[in-house]
Parts: C-alpha cells; structure tokens; sequence
C-alpha cells in the first residue's frame, strides 16, 4: 500500500513541476531583432511592449512603448513609419512624432510594404468558432499613411 501511495505521490509531483515550467517558459521573454532588407533601420523588442528603433551602425533613434506585447514589427523601405502586430491588432507609428493610431483589429502574420512605401498589403485571420481551429483570413490593402483600408481577397 506504502508503494502505490509513493507512486502516486511521485506522479503528482512530476505533474505539478511539469506544469511550473511549462508556466516559466510561457513568461520567459527573449529580445528579437526586426530589420527588414534594404532599410536603414531596424527595431529591437527589448520588452514585450517596449520597441528601440535603431540604426545601421547601431545608433538608437527612438523609443516607442505599447499597450500590449508586440508580434511582428515591419519598416517602411523610406524608413519614416514603423507598423507593429499585437494578438488582436495592426498598428502604425510615424518615426520621429511617435504619433501612433490603429489600422486594423484581428491577428495578422504577413505584412508587406510597396518599394515606395506607399501601400503595404497585409493578412487578418479569425476564428469562425471559438471552439474549434476553423479560422478565415482576409487580404487586406492600406495606404502608406495605414488609412483607406480595402479588403482584397477573399
């Protein structure tokens, strides 16, 4: 009986350390490093909210700070306006007045800039049923100032 009560007891402890680190390893944060080609800058997730916009030969430009943890982040090939993904969200930064607005709601994993940072095309995917992986995404096109937002496919 002393037996399987020890076993149980070792089986319940491996689950609750598996757990703490599977927890740990969630909450662990590693800086990334976003230069996109041909741009003279580049970005650095320092935190998960906290950007520092950088330069070629590493000279730090600016700082910019968000409201929630930042995914994706994509530079303008003229280098003046930084757009960044977030879980639910796309948003735009103009480089140098920081002035920043919210271009599209929704999870987006691709972005692309025109050559002359006019327009940049980007997915939104989103869940059909919250219960399920069934999930749609849409093409969407914006002007380079992140307005005029027209869906493009489907």
């Amino acid at each position: 009986m002393n037996i399987r009560i020890s076993g149980m007891v070792a089986v319940m402890a491996l689950f609750f350390v598996n757990d703490a680190f599977a927890q740990a390893m969630e909450a662990t944060f590693f800086p990334t490093l976003f230069w996109e080609n041909s741009v003279n800058l580049g970005v650095m997730l320092i935190k998960p909210n906290e950007m520092l916009v950088l330069d070629s030969k590493g000279n730090k430009h600016q700082k910019v700070l968000t409201a929630e943890g930042v995914s994706s982040v994509y530079i303008s090939p003229n280098g003046q306006k930084l757009v960044y993904t977030t879980r639910t969200s796309i948003w735009m930064v103009e480089l140098g007045t920081g002035q920043t607005q919210l271009v599209a709601k929704g999870d987006c994993y691709s972005l692309r800039w025109s050559a002359d940072s006019m327009s940049f095309l980007f997915t939104v995917w989103k869940t059909i049923q919250e219960d399920s992986s069934t999930s749609r995404f849409k093409l969407l096109w914006a002007d380079g100032d992140g307005k005029n937002v027209k869906q493009v496919y489907p």
